[in-house]
């Protein structure tokens, strides 16, 4: 291309229709690593992680740095408490910390804002925490899908600067080719919508070609993204097709979304590890062992690992504990211990939970993590609360 031309391959419609099932593929260089072959889905998990950040802002706080921004050592720390989502389809952008993703979410969610140096939790995020995970996702989907039409320019903190939310014509467009094709490859969706979008265009000009491609290739990168955060797509790596999730399928499709799980799909060993065959575990399954439970490792199957704290985090965010504990009962091959039984009935039963019913309750506590637990369900509420001495609270 140069400033007065652009070269246009002319090729016969036949061909055009047979590469678009059959891409040719660049080759590998020598010597280049090649990522692993897998497919990968994020099922549930960036809702899930929309509840672990405001769980952290509520128990533990947030203070913006100087410049407004959010402070380094505050990423790291987050991104250790949240789950691990694929985001590596476009290998630029796989370094972007969780936070820079949820934040301008809650914000158009009207959940968070700035008082002073402090992101501070609105009263929304009781409505919020209350609701099916599966209407969060259609809510926050349905958010995002429309942030475009809004005139509010947000604090930067909460502007969506490393990945921008895209536009929802465009987002159309690519569903609608992923549909079609049930499976495609991401090169043809990006030539298919260039083709139609820009090359094709009443209104083309050489001229503008170059800085209107850079524009499209943006929203058409921020579609394919965030429908993939959202868990709405897999991936097969290393070579990028994509065709939509059950959850898509769900979401796009009405398709049903089975809650059920076959028994033995998890196994739960002694150390109080749990293994689940994600084949055999549905997708709330595999959500609830997410919610209470810690996440340690995945290849091919999932490894978990059951704590006190794990557990009664599960709980603040909202979820029943008899629920979990009937999933884990109808899907373990083997019948629960009754060691694992009563811990659960403990850590569930001492879970300290606040209810402010006279105009000042005293707290005492030793325990740090016990302190946190309190402070995550008193702060937001319009009362004021200090610290008298190193336990007590008021």
């Amino acid at each position: 291309m140069d400033e007065k031309f652009v070269r246009v391959f002319v090729i016969p419609d036949e061909i055009l229709k047979y590469v678009q099932t059959h891409p040719i593929l660049p080759s590998v260089k020598k010597g280049t690593k090649q990522r692993t072959e897998k497919l990968a889905t994020n099922d549930l998990d960036f809702f899930l992680n929309t509840k672990k950040l405001i769980s952290y802002i509520s128990r533990k706080g947030l203070v913006l740095a100087k410049s407004g921004k959010v402070k380094q050592a505050d990423h790291k720390r987050t991104e250790q408490e949240l789950l691990n989502p694929d985001i590596g389809i476009f290998p630029e952008k796989s370094q972007i910390y969780q936070m820079e993703l949820i934040l301008p979410v809650l914000k158009l969610l009207n959940i968070v804002d700035i008082k002073g140096e402090n992101i501070v939790l609105r009263e929304e995020m009781n409505e919020f925490n209350g609701k099916d995970i599966f209407e969060i996702m259609k809510l926050v989907v349905h958010e995002v899908n429309e942030a475009r039409m809004k005139r509010v320019v947000p604090a930067e903190v909460f502007t969506a600067t490393e990945m921008p939310f895209y536009d929802k014509p465009i987002l159309d467009k690519c569903v609608s080719l992923i549909i079609k094709a049930k499976r495609i490859h991401l090169s043809v969706i990006f030539s298919n919508i260039i083709r139609e979008h820009l090359i094709l265009s009443p209104g083309f000009r050489t001229k503008n070609f170059q800085s209107d491609l850079a524009e499209l290739r943006k929203e058409i990168m921020s579609v394919i993204f965030y429908l993939h955060l959202f868990g709405l797509l897999e991936v097969e790596y290393p070579n990028r097709f994509l065709s939509l999730s059950k959850l898509g399928e769900y979401f796009f499709q009405t398709g049903e979304l089975s809650h059920k799980t076959e028994k033995g799909g998890i196994t739960i060993n002694p150390d109080f590890t749990i293994i689940a065959f994600p084949d055999r575990v549905s997708i709330y399954g595999l959500h609830l062992l997410k919610a209470f439970t810690e996440l340690k490792d995945y290849d091919r199957v999932y490894t978990f690992v059951l704590t006190k704290e794990a557990f009664q985090l599960g709980i603040l965010l909202g979820y029943k504990p008899v629920e979990f504990i009937d999933f884990l009962k109808s899907s373990s091959k083997a019948d629960l211990a009754q060691n694992l039984l009563f811990l659960l009935e403990d850590w569930g039963g001492n879970l300290p939970v606040v209810e402010i019913t006279e105009d000042c309750v005293l707290v005492r506590t030793k325990d740090q993590n016990t302190m946190e637990l309190l402070l995550g369900q008193i702060k937001g509420k319009k009362l004021f609360w200090m610290k008298l001495a190193q336990q007590p609270y008021l």
